[in-house]
């Protein structure tokens, strides 16, 4: 007896924080933070290799990570593997635990996608938009023959004409949907895009998807100009990497903003029109060194391209009658509704990707509330299937793929959170979810060198490219590891029929959208008072001027986390 009461004594930790004791995180200050805690942050931080710019975002982020430790009831851990192993749990579809994003407060407003509400935009197949169009050229040249009148007045200077081109002009799509595509495609197993990067603290997310779109374009049209003296050699390297750091120092024309946030059809349009972008750049010469700043420096300089033979990364469209040039394609826009993706809208982006071009999106982490947002910072891998209850974005991503996982068909989408978030940096998502509203808002643009003219324009990638000197990828993924994508089911490939055999409909097994019936009227309602916002200030915008209403608006007034 005395032996037993001995053995128990001696399998009693001595060290007192190993016992698991709840603490209410919204009783946490710096003060009361456990000497526990802040070692277990120190080594979070070495194991992401994670820094910060100053005491005041260390301290912050501190704080962050304390409260969440307490939610997971985690703050005894002892050390990174006993971290993980408490953080660890699943949803039955996902699993989630420690990642680099775990010390991200949920309940704080992401700031990486600025919705373009106030910039004109016109779709020229729509005569509405063919109207609006006309009006604003002529009030943009009446008011500035009004300007110049009145400064000759008070002054013998006239006012320079505003340069470039600052209206957003959707491109009609000249590619139809694919007649037949594989049952699934990955851009990483195509090797047509590189590693995930880390965007820190830094809201870039949406240089992070720009970069990516124009590495993917560069990678997958390398056959078309390989032999070509006039591309700089730099743009036919196998492992390209397009450079964030030199879009977000450009792509300045309109609301995109460095560290405090953009929008992918900014830059699609920058690029267009040359507004002080004028070359897609390689992260050798610009490595990425903002993922520090949670805020934008003082200055902000543009820098100038060290590419000798520049590539612009769009095949582009003269808008008669403007100044103005057009490459942005819309696939899908429906960011003011929560309502199902339209199978035209799956078929596009799919046919989009199978031809190797990636294809821009958005998401809103917050659309069911901290919850949903927390378990996103936690996502390790399996299928993300949270509602979009609520609408807006303020997230860039973008769709890297298609195919099955444990059975059902899902979006492969790609952060930017690093690698060592989610499956490589990337999630699975159930095709017709539309999980925290990322089936709302999808953008892209010809490459300048895809074969449009020809009867390659109408292949898969894979029928054009049949091998990739690139092995990045390759050396990752095999499917059906429970990491990629599952090896494809063996039902031949269908024509597009429309049927119930369509391969562009969602197949396999199907995952109900965890929303709750009462979310979805209120999302109906809230949806319809949101869509008169945009067209009141789109009219405020026509009748004041768009250069000084934009930035008011992009600033003050629209959808920023």
């Amino acid at each position: 007896m005395i032996a037993l009461l001995l053995l128990a004594a001696y399998c009693v930790p001595n060290n007192t924080s190993s016992a698991p004791t709840h603490i209410d995180p919204d009783t946490i200050t710096l003060e009361t933070v456990h000497e526990n805690v802040k070692a277990l942050f120190s080594l979070f931080n070495s194991h992401f290799n994670l820094e910060y710019p100053s005491d005041e975002i260390h301290k912050k982020t501190l704080l962050s990570f304390a409260k969440n430790l307490a939610h997971h009831n985690a703050t005894h851990a002892r050390d990174m593997d006993h971290l993980d192993e408490l953080l660890t749990y699943t949803d039955g579809q996902a699993t989630y635990g420690l990642t680099p994003a775990f010390a991200r407060d949920p309940t704080e407003p992401m700031k990486g996608f600025i919705q373009d509400i106030g910039i004109p935009e016109y779709d020229l197949s729509n005569l509405k938009d063919r109207i609006r169009s006309k009006w604003n050229i002529f009030r943009e040249a009446v008011g500035y023959q009004l300007r110049s009148a009145y400064v000759a007045l008070v002054s013998a200077a006239l006012p320079t004409p505003r340069s470039g081109c600052t209206s957003i002009y959707i491109r009609t799509n000249p590619l139809s949907p694919l007649s037949t595509i594989p049952l699934s495609v990955d851009l990483r197993e195509y090797e047509v895009i590189g590693k995930v990067r880390n965007q820190g603290v830094c809201g870039c997310c949406w240089a992070m998807a720009s970069a990516v779109v124009l590495e993917g374009m560069t990678r997958s049209t390398q056959k078309y100009f390989k032999d070509n003296s006039g591309v700089d050699q730099i743009f036919k390297d196998a492992d390209f990497i397009a450079s964030e750091q030199y879009i977000m120092n450009n792509s300045r024309s309109s609301i995109n903003d460095f560290c405090e946030g953009g929008n992918y059809k900014i830059t699609s349009m920058d690029y267009a029109n040359q507004n002080t972008v004028d070359t897609v750049e390689s992260e050798k010469n610009f490595p990425l060194t903002s993922t520090h700043l949670e805020k934008n420096p003082a200055t902000i300089v543009t820098i100038t391209s060290k590419i000798t033979n520049k590539l612009l990364p769009y095949n582009t469209e003269k808008v008669t009658g403007t100044n103005c040039n057009r490459s942005l394609i819309r696939l899908l826009d429906k960011m003011q509704t929560s309502s199902p993706m339209t199978n035209i809208a799956v078929k596009q982006i799919k046919s989009y990707l199978a031809r190797g071009i990636p294809v821009a999106a958005a998401m809103f982490t917050g659309a069911d509330g901290s919850l949903s947002s927390r378990d996103f910072s936690n996502y390790k891998g399996g299928i993300f299937n949270k509602p979009c209850t609520k609408t807006g974005l303020d997230h860039q991503i973008m769709f890297a793929g298609y195919g099955y996982y444990q059975g059902v068909e899902v979006w492969v989408m790609r952060n930017s959170w690093g690698e060592s978030w989610g499956s490589y940096g990337h999630f699975y998502t159930p095709i017709g979810n539309n999980v925290l509203c990322s089936e709302t808002y999808a953008y892209t643009d010809i490459p300048n060198h895809f074969p449009l003219n020809t009867a390659d324009k109408d292949k898969p990638y894979t029928e054009r490219q049949k091998t990739r000197a690139s092995t990045y990828w390759a050396k990752k993924l095999k499917r059906g590891d429970g990491v990629a994508l599952d090896a494809d089911p063996t039902t031949p490939p269908q024509s597009s029929s429309g049927g119930d055999n369509d391969i562009y409909k969602p197949g396999g097994k199907i995952l109900p959208s965890s929303s709750s019936g009462s979310s979805s009227s209120s999302t109906s309602i809230t949806s319809k008072i949101k869509i008169s916002i945009p067209n009141i200030i789109m009219i405020v915008a026509g009748i004041l001027g768009s250069a000084g209403v934009a930035g008011i608006i992009a600033k003050f007034t629209c959808c920023r986390k």
